[in-house]
């Protein structure tokens, strides 16, 4: 056999370090504008693996330089994946209340301790015994509950929690929304205490943000955001799913800056991790910082229990909160973990 040409070995050498730094930078800037671009970064877990596992193959192949060549390269891309997200531009939320909502938001007095909000989407499944037994034992002062099938689970958790929960019905019967909260809602102007705003979703589907004004006992009333982006949904309605996911986003984001968004929280789930940019681009345009936190999702499949890919239900805040802590609960036979945020008043 004769020996590999040097300049053959040169060209994979370039190849494999320029390659998957050239396809980072690439998604990162079409990111989840088009269909392709989102699902490699939905992929990004399985592609990784794949490029650790052709690591291991060139350096057992005696092939020292293609390997670490590789290894720079797919660690290069990967970064350019994950690089902070840019603000993008805001405009004005189309609603007739929006200005008195603000007029609300910007009496509120500042919160006069730490809040605890716990954030969790389920998948149609019910909630248990055990698992209400195990959000309460995080000690929430606030529960945003997605996908819920069973409205009696957010009352007896508001009853433990001596407290007041309010349930939104799913739109096109989709599950409802539930918020719990260790005190009570308070009004605002008016008789209403929670406002709901769709947002784009597939035909069939349904996405949303709701938002409320929870009194904590002893920390005080924080503007809430609880929100649910739209999910791909069939396959015919897939391509015009990026388009609809930065829509809900941008959507999302003109609510905050309406309210003012110094104090607002916002948590949920945006079915999405976090190196989608565009979609946390909107909500830094709006003056809002994203809480760290592990992944929630997938907690299980079938019996066996994984450790998480991506962090799908995620926290934002305002400026006039600090993160103290992001934790999440991993609760029996459900495919997400609860995420478990804990903000401090600056």
């Amino acid at each position: 056999m004769h020996p590999p040409d040097p300049r053959h070995r040169l060209i994979l050498t370039a190849l494999l370090l320029l390659v998957p730094i050239v396809v980072g930078l690439a998604v990162a800037v079409v990111g989840e504008r088009s269909l392709a671009g989102a699902a490699l970064l939905w992929a990004e877990p399985l592609l990784i693996c794949l490029a650790l596992y052709g690591v291991l193959a060139q350096l057992s192949d005696g092939h020292r330089m293609e390997g670490l060549a590789l290894l720079l390269g797919c660690s290069l891309g990967t970064l350019a994946l994950h690089l902070p997200a840019e603000p993008l531009p805001v405009t004005d939320v189309e609603a007739d209340w929006s200005a008195r909502l603000r007029d609300c938001a910007n009496l509120l007095e500042r919160p006069r301790a730490s809040v605890r909000v716990l954030s969790w989407t389920l998948g149609g499944e019910a909630i248990s015994p055990s698992d209400e037994a195990s959000l309460l034992r995080a000690r929430p002062d606030v529960i945003v509950l997605n996908g819920l099938v069973h409205g009696e689970s957010a009352d007896r958790l508001a009853e433990r929690l001596s407290g007041e929960s309010k349930l939104l019905p799913g739109r096109n019967g989709a599950p409802a929304t539930a918020l719990i909260v260790r005190g009570a809602f308070q009004y605002c102007g008016g008789r209403e205490d929670i406002w709901e705003m769709p947002l784009p979703a597939h035909e069939g589907g349904a996405a949303r943000v709701v938002l409320s004004f929870p009194e904590v006992e002893q920390v005080g009333v924080l503007p809430l955001l609880a929100l649910q982006l739209d999910r791909p949904g069939p396959a015919a309605a897939w391509t015009g799913w990026p388009r609809r996911l930065l829509l809900g986003a941008r959507h999302v984001a003109a609510l905050a800056r309406a309210l003012g968004p110094r104090r607002v929280v916002a948590v949920g789930d945006f079915g999405v991790p976090a190196s989608f940019r565009q979609v946390a681009g909107h909500l830094a345009g709006a003056s809002l910082e994203e809480v760290e936190v592990p992944a929630t999702w997938p907690a299980q499949v079938g019996p066996l229990p994984l450790p998480g890919l991506h962090a799908l239900d995620r926290s934002w805040h305002g400026e006039a909160w600090t993160p103290l802590d992001a934790q999440v609960l991993t609760l029996a036979a459900h495919r997400r973990r609860a995420l478990l945020v804990e903000l401090a008043p600056r």
